[in-house]
């Protein structure tokens, strides 16, 4: 049996379960809806007669059935409503926090399973270690510096003649807010403007040298294969930005050299990843530069463009798995 850790918003998903609908794949799909629908009901027993199986939003599921785990994106707990009470903001945080335990307890009551993805890995992904990991695993990597003053920072983008980008430290969220403004931090370049702007001193930032870039290459890899997509990108930083503005963005199959390749399985397998999607720039001079990686990042985009059916190969990973 197949088990799908999500959410009831994720497009990938949907795709790869409609491909283990189409084989017949037996498989059990909960949401991070789930767990709060008090209506279908959830209930673990715990040290006692009635310790398995486990209920989630009315699904039944025993531990012992369950030959392999993809872990998604479980969060959002979507459909979970406050009545307006003082101090509502901490309030709900404190019930998140019990809704996140609950499913923690069901996380390790799977642990010994194959996972492809694990929320223990997502959540403890640290950025700034991949990058080092990359270098040692012998990939090319942009020089990476967190800094608290501005003078650190001028002394850094006077190395680069392409500048310097502003980037988040941590694996940012996406914030929806009640009027239905939505907001993200993006990676930024430093420009003469912005600096003038910088204070003296902020708190610790993340700066990278500016890739003068030929080509952006969304990697999805999957279980030692690499499956990149060329992005041809015009007046955009970040290629996120310009999804779906096809003047903007052209997309299609690429193929990393094999050397590229192997640096990244060797680097996927010292995270202990089966799974992710990574940006790797090929510079103006030829070089291919490792960005970053996402353990649960999008692919199911940047595949359909680029002619990849990932999404088959997602479920037929799984269905391998329980054979």
């Amino acid at each position: 049996m197949i088990l799908i850790l999500s959410n009831g918003f994720d497009k990938p998903t949907d795709s790869v379960a409609k491909w283990l609908l189409h084989k017949q794949a037996p498989f059990i799909r909960l949401n991070s809806e789930d767990l709060i629908d008090t209506e279908k009901g959830t209930f673990f027993g715990i040290n006692g007669p009635n310790d398995s199986p486990l209920e989630v939003g009315g699904r039944i599921i025993d531990p012992e059935s369950i030959k392999v785990v993809w872990y998604r994106r479980w969060y959002g707990y979507k459909t979970f409503k406050l009545k307006p009470v003082e101090h509502r903001d901490k309030l709900i945080a404190e019930v998140i926090d019990q809704y996140n335990t609950a499913f923690y307890y069901l996380v390790n009551r799977l642990g010994h399973k194959k996972w492809l993805s694990h929320p223990f890995q997502t959540a403890h992904h640290n950025k700034l270690h991949t990058l080092l990991l990359a270098r040692q695993a012998g990939l090319d990597t942009p020089d990476t510096i967190i800094a608290t003053k501005k003078e650190q920072l001028e002394a850094f983008i006077k190395t680069y003649p392409a500048g310097a980008i502003m980037k988040p430290i941590s694996d940012m969220r996406t914030y929806v807010f009640p009027d239905g403004r939505v907001w993200r931090a993006f990676p930024e370049k430093i420009t003469a403007d912005l600096l003038e702007d910088i204070p003296d001193t902020f708190p610790p930032t993340l700066f990278q040298e500016c890739i003068d870039r030929e080509i952006e290459a969304r990697v999805f890899y999957l279980d030692g294969r690499c499956y990149a997509t060329g992005m041809f990108i015009e007046g955009v930083l970040d290629p996120k930005l310009s999804m779906g503005k096809n003047e903007n963005i052209k997309m299609v199959p690429f193929n990393l050299p094999e050397l590229v390749n192997q640096g990244i399985d060797r680097l996927m397998k010292s995270l202990n990843l089966l799974t992710g999607s990574m940006d790797v720039i090929k510079t103006v001079d030829g070089r291919y530069t490792f960005i970053e990686v996402n353990p649960v990042g999008q692919f199911l985009g940047y595949g359909q463009k680029a002619g990849y059916n990932l999404e088959k190969d997602v479920a037929d990973w799984l269905i391998a798995q329980t054979q």
